[in-house]
């Protein structure tokens, strides 16, 4: 009896050990991964040529609307932004807005200004620009695996979130590709 409760110690212990091991093997694995994505993320950012497809729109009420495959995005190359962007929320002033107040527009983006977060492996673009005098704000917090929060702002009109996926634009065959 009591050899058996020996052998039963041993072996929990000896397992137990082996748990812990996997445990922590499988957090460095985890913690490797998420380095390579973030530096694939800050290589397309650095390269200043990229699209954000948005899926999702949150209005200031806190309401969620999906727009999965309506071809809405965020287009930044190099010093320009081109952009086409659904507004759901209220226009303080009818200043030309034509696309029925959507948000679209090709314009210079003025002011860019990019923030590393290397410990918290996130990257926040700040610019504006001008459309039909129009000033916009925009701020994108892009995470480590590609995925985004844009918030634009105007005193025309109020603020209004997306959320969306970074691609790579490949200038070469004109086409874009998911971070790898």
């Amino acid at each position: 009896m009591k050899k058996a409760l020996i052998f039963t110690l041993i072996l929990i212990l000896t397992f137990s050990g082996v748990w812990g091991q996997t445990r922590v093997e499988k957090k460095i694995i985890r913690e490797e991964k998420a380095k390579r994505e973030y530096l694939k993320v800050k290589q397309i950012i650095e390269s200043k040529s990229f699209l954000f497809f948005v899926n999702r729109v949150t209005i200031n009420t806190g309401s969620s609307i999906s727009i999965v495959g309506e071809g809405y995005y965020l287009n930044l190359k190099k010093d320009s932004v081109n952009t086409i962007l659904p507004y759901f929320g209220v226009l303080y002033s009818s200043n030309g807005y034509r696309d029925g107040g959507g948000i679209k527009f090709k314009s210079l983006a003025e002011t860019l200004k990019i923030e590393y977060d290397d410990i918290k492996k996130r990257i926040r673009l700040k610019f504006s620009s001008v459309n039909l005098g129009e000033r916009l704000e925009f701020e994108v917090l892009v995470f480590k695996n590609g995925e985004a929060n844009i918030m634009v702002g105007s005193i025309y009109r109020t603020a209004i979130y997306y959320s969306g996926k970074l691609y790579r634009i490949n200038e070469e065959i004109n086409d874009f590709s998911v971070p790898e």
